[in-house]
């Protein structure tokens, strides 16, 4: 908690707001959110339900001048949920309310860990978000932790910059220390956040990086190195070479994680497509020929590899699996249309339903003929799944 201090300063905020507010006029025109004033907003802040006060924090950061020292003052509050959603009103300003990224970083780094564990998690989640957020000016008031004795703050660190770590002057050097850690939950983090900041920029420091994270033996590390190598950018005969040989890991993640990243490389992975080929008939894992039939079709731009062994993968007694290969068919857009007839009985089963509309949104007029069915699974949905399937109803006509 930050103190009482901030307790009796949160209701002084309120109170000087609600007399400014009050004191612009009857009739001169008030900024709403959601139909209500600033004003309203306010004093809705007094209701005893956290759930109002997190509802007002939330509306009054949407506003064009938005009271921030009243929002921030609720950063103490009794409650898990206004505390969180303090912070969460604080993030949503992005940049504009970094002047309040100090007793944010505060909590990140002073809420404890294994003591009311799920209050605790909330809280520190809340703050990575909102500090990520705010972009690099907030870094000042944690970057101590990236360097920290405590694995648990290293790891905290590394996490809340990946949002805006490409924004750093030199973000891909600020978490290479990272990558060695000797601590595997700092390892994955670092790897992650390197791929942000690696994305797209052909930097050889962090590919190499990544090749060798891709050796690791924590799994989630290795898959991690391998999808941004991909994403990195960088050459069929260094980092598309690296990937290859990822496609003949032991571990079947890795190949899959590997087959996807060349995937990422598009035509620079051409060397590749036999491999892939290979893969994507031979492999014993359900995973990694989905994987390797989306990298070729990524790759080529023909279908004709791809989509016959994605047809077969989505008769899969695996739902996870199942929906990846809609997925991939739907990623082929009006390339997916000969699939269609595969597709249209997971219309009629509630837990692939979606999906598979989006797969045939995303193929879009070429999947006409599926409008029947469409308009079946859209009467027998409701909420939000109806209205995927409406939307994917109108990729296809046009409307």
């Amino acid at each position: 908690m930050l103190g009482n201090a901030l307790l009796s300063w949160r209701a002084a905020c309120v109170v000087i707001a609600l007399v400014l507010l009050s004191g612009c006029g009857d009739n001169a025109p008030s900024e709403q959110v959601d139909g209500k004033t600033q004003a309203f907003w306010t004093r809705q802040l007094d209701e005893y339900s956290p759930g109002a006060k997190v509802e007002a924090l939330a509306a009054l950061a949407r506003f064009k001048e938005p009271p921030l020292e009243l929002i921030a003052g609720y950063l103490d509050d009794s409650a898990r949920s206004v505390r969180a959603g303090a912070m969460a009103a604080l993030g949503s300003m992005g940049p504009a309310a970094v002047a309040y990224a100090e007793p944010l970083a505060k909590l990140l780094e002073e809420t404890p860990e294994g003591v009311d564990e799920r209050t605790a998690t909330a809280q520190r989640n809340a703050a990575i978000a909102a500090l990520g957020a705010m972009g690099p000016g907030a870094l000042k008031h944690f970057s101590h932790m990236l360097a920290s004795e405590k694995a648990i703050f290293r790891f905290r660190a590394v996490h809340t910059i990946r949002p805006f770590v490409k924004d750093l002057k030199d973000g891909i050097n600020t978490v290479l220390p990272l990558m060695k850690d000797e601590h595997v939950s700092v390892r994955r983090a670092a790897t992650k956040t390197l791929g942000a900041a690696a994305a797209g920029s052909n930097d050889r420091r962090a590919s190499e990086a990544l090749m060798l994270a891709m050796e690791d033996l924590d799994p989630q590390v290795a898959t991690s190195a391998a999808i941004a190598l991909g994403g990195a950018g960088g050459s069929a005969d260094i980092e598309g070479k690296a990937l290859s040989k990822g496609l003949y890991a032991h571990r079947q993640d890795v190949r899959a994680a590997a087959a996807y990243a060349l995937g990422l490389m598009g035509e620079e992975a051409s060397p590749y497509l036999r491999q892939l080929a290979d893969l994507l008939k031979n492999d014993n894992r359900h995973m990694v020929r989905i994987q390797a039939a989306r990298a070729h079709y990524r790759i080529s731009g023909s279908p004709d590899a791809a989509l016959p062994q994605l047809e077969k993968e989505v008769q899969s007694s695996d739902l996870g699996l199942c929906r990846d290969a809609i997925k991939a068919i739907g990623e082929m857009g009006a390339a997916g249309a000969p699939a269609l007839g595969s597709l249209l009985p997971f219309l009629e089963r509630p837990g692939l339903r979606v999906t598979a509309a989006r797969a045939m949104g995303a193929i879009g007029p070429a999947a006409k003929s599926a409008l029947p069915e469409l308009a079946k699974a859209a009467e027998a949905s409701a909420g939000a799944d109806r209205k995927e399937i409406e939307q994917a109803q109108r990729a296809i006509t046009g409307e």
